[in-house]
């Protein structure tokens, strides 16, 4: 396969993303973060759902990696286990603001109909991205079998806490841009 290195200033992942999207050439797109690591059918596993025109959205199943201990990172991979179990036993509790770009594929097309990530917010890219799929009737499904392992995250309790608050700010944009999604109202909890 062709491997293309791009580079640009600093502008966040959103923007990292839809830089890579923008200059692809197939009709698949598949994100991963920087700090996954991947089994070797990780490719074919998302290439696999989606072999024909539907509009779907595939969202892999996100592992821990070894090693990882501190208390946020436990709770957050508890959060990403419920979540799975969630998704896997219930398919119809997938919705735009359950997605998460560390490990989804969507076809190239229906992420330039929903107008691909939005650069400006610093988190909740993905979630927002996910409501402008819905909207366009995007299908979201779930996969054991894509799965990433995340790398054990090295950040502190302050890291932890200052990415709450952002999220909690990012939330409340999200709904100000969609405010007919109900499941995305910051006040749903």
């Amino acid at each position: 396969f062709a491997l293309s290195v791009l580079r640009q200033e600093n502008a966040g992942a959103a923007a990292a993303r839809h830089l890579g999207a923008t200059r692809s050439r197939g009709r698949i797109l598949l994100f991963v973060d920087d700090d996954m690591e991947v089994p070797e059918d990780f490719v074919e596993s998302h290439a696999a759902h989606h072999t024909g025109e539907e509009k779907r959205v595939l969202l892999g199943r996100m592992r821990a990696g070894a090693g990882g201990s501190g208390l946020m990172e436990r709770w957050h991979q508890l959060h990403l286990d419920r979540k799975a179990a969630q998704f896997s036993a219930d398919r119809g509790a997938i919705r735009g603001n359950s997605m998460f770009s560390g490990n989804v594929s969507m076809r190239r097309e229906d992420y330039f109909a929903a107008g691909g990530f939005d650069a400006t917010l610093r988190r909740g890219h993905d979630m927002e991205l996910g409501l402008r799929l819905e909207k366009i009737g995007a299908r979201f499904e779930f996969s054991e079998k894509a799965w990433s392992r995340h790398a054990p995250d090295p950040h502190g309790l302050p890291w932890w806490r200052e990415r709450a608050m952002l999220y909690g700010r990012i939330d409340r944009r999200i709904w100000r841009k969609h405010p007919e999604a109900r499941h995305a109202s910051p006040w749903r909890w």
